[in-house]
């Protein structure tokens, strides 16, 4: 089984870091990065990735109210 991640931090060295520990894992067959909710939003109705981690608090739409807006989708 391999799995697609979505990292969604607007810290560069947060996104660097876990994609490199995402990477290490052979059950990882992709990563994409977003740096805030609307990225986040974007990114995840264009890759539908299996696991996505998501800041809290970004500038612009929070990380939660990304969340809330693809419950469900």
């Amino acid at each position: 089984m391999s799995l697609n991640v979505l990292v969604v931090d607007d810290s560069l060295f947060m996104r660097s870091l876990l994609t490199k520990i995402f990477t290490k894992s052979s059950k990882i067959d992709g990563i994409t990065e977003a740096i805030d909710g609307q990225s986040a939003i974007d990114q995840y109705q264009k890759e539908r990735p299996s696991l996505v981690t998501m800041d809290i608090d970004m500038p612009g739409m929070k990380g939660l109210d990304a969340a809330k807006k693809n419950h469900g989708n």
